[in-house]
């Protein structure tokens, strides 16, 4: 719709469906908060916000201005380095901020996730069942040897049994939880990485601009100094 009359001043708003404007931003978050698919909480995460958007036009240049908000997620520093590396694929986990359907609606805080203690705790689950099984057949084992009499095939054979029950767990099953377990805490230094890496760049950004602010001062020349040098 024009503004103005029509001339090197005239201007031009256009708006559109599918004009839009993607913003990312670092934001500090006391206490720090959960993110999906992270395995540390985050005290600076990223903001990908998504809004509607209209372009002007005046003095023969283009501007592009945010409208309403469609959506914003959270990202941590690690999910933005696959987003950006990986793509063609299914893409990352991203936390659900805002988002609009009839309205524009906040979504809950997502719960804390913590793969490393289910893994070890599956890990602690699988060692008692084995040790359990263990315990058993040398008490039975115990028991019979202070009686001195024969064991039947039946007998042994049980025996047998539960103590092969025992090794698969020890051999098999432990090994796959364990090397599980090993995948879960590399994630959690990962993320741990990211969130101290996010946390030193937020500190020295503040700082240089800061620093930047209360201590440059562009000096200016009075036309008596100018002209006496």
């Amino acid at each position: 719709m024009p503004g103005k009359k029509k001339g090197i001043d005239y201007e031009e708003t256009e708006e559109h469906p599918s004009f839009g404007m993607v913003s990312l931003s670092r934001f500090s978050v006391t206490p720090p908060t959960p993110l999906f698919g992270s395995t540390v909480k985050h005290g600076h995460p990223i903001a990908l916000r998504i809004c509607r958007a209209e372009r002007k036009r005046t003095l023969q240049k283009e501007w592009f201005f945010e409208g309403e908000m469609i959506a914003e997620v959270f990202i941590s520093s690690v999910q933005l380095g696959e987003l950006l590396t990986n793509m063609n694929t299914a893409g990352v986990p991203c936390t659900i901020r805002y988002s609009r359907g009839g309205k524009l609606e906040k979504a809950e805080r997502p719960p804390e996730n913590t793969p490393a203690a289910k893994t070890y705790n599956a890990l602690s689950e699988k060692a008692s069942e084995a040790s359990a099984v263990v315990r058993e057949v040398q008490a039975v084992l115990e028991g019979l040897a202070k009686k001195g009499k024969p064991v039947g095939k039946r007998k042994l054979e049980e025996l047998a049994k539960a103590a092969c029950g025992a090794a698969q767990q020890i051999e098999s099953n432990m090994p796959f939880v364990l090397e599980s377990f090993r995948r879960d805490c590399e994630r959690v230094v990962k993320d741990a990485k990211g969130e101290i890496e996010a946390f030193i760049s937020a500190k020295v950004e503040a700082s240089g601009a800061k620093a930047l602010a209360g201590s440059v001062e562009i000096p200016l020349l009075e036309a008596g100094d100018a002209e006496s040098k």
